[in-house]
């Protein structure tokens, strides 16, 4: 059924792909679903993983890069705010429970999972994902923006970081 024993690879999500008429398919028959071999879902997930979120610190800035597919899923550009706005710096340990509950949201969304997204008045940003810590940036001198939430794995050491430089 399209799974290879004795790898960790073979997830549920290595053996769909898309149509292809050269390929057995998890049926058997040509033609609809076809089993991805180990190498591609090698090569698929550490494209997966190289793609992920990026926060940026510089001098002036705190920039927050968003893969490709996380700007058209989440219909969100990169994020840049100037450290002199930020009035707030802190870590939430369960960033998709704060997201679910901050209201309407435009974006990615996927309870429990995952939001790539902001709310309806585009005054609150969302990059989260369940399991990773999240980076709240509160925005002061912004017009229109006045939160980031951020997963990421080093959400304990940018927060000292940016609160000792603040």
């Amino acid at each position: 059924m399209g799974t290879f024993e004795g790898s960790m690879i073979g997830t549920p999500f290595c053996w769909l792909r898309g149509c292809s008429g050269s390929r057995t398919s998890a049926g058997g028959a040509a033609g609809s679903l076809s089993v991805l071999s180990e190498f591609e879902c090698a090569v698929w997930f550490t494209a997966a993983r190289l793609s992920a979120v990026r926060i940026v610190v510089s001098e002036e800035f705190v920039e927050v890069r968003l893969a490709l597919w996380q700007k058209a899923l989440g219909l969100l550009r990169n994020i840049r705010v100037a450290r002199t706005s930020i009035s707030d710096v802190h870590v939430v340990r369960d960033p998709v429970r704060e997201a679910m509950h901050s209201g309407i949201k435009v974006g990615l969304r996927l309870p429990w999972l995952c939001y790539i997204a902001r709310t309806i008045g585009l005054d609150e940003a969302f990059v989260v994902r369940r399991g990773v810590a999240g980076l709240s940036l509160t925005v002061a001198n912004s017009t229109r923006l006045r939160r980031v939430l951020v997963s990421t794995h080093e959400a304990d050491e940018l927060a000292r970081q940016l609160q000792a430089d603040g």
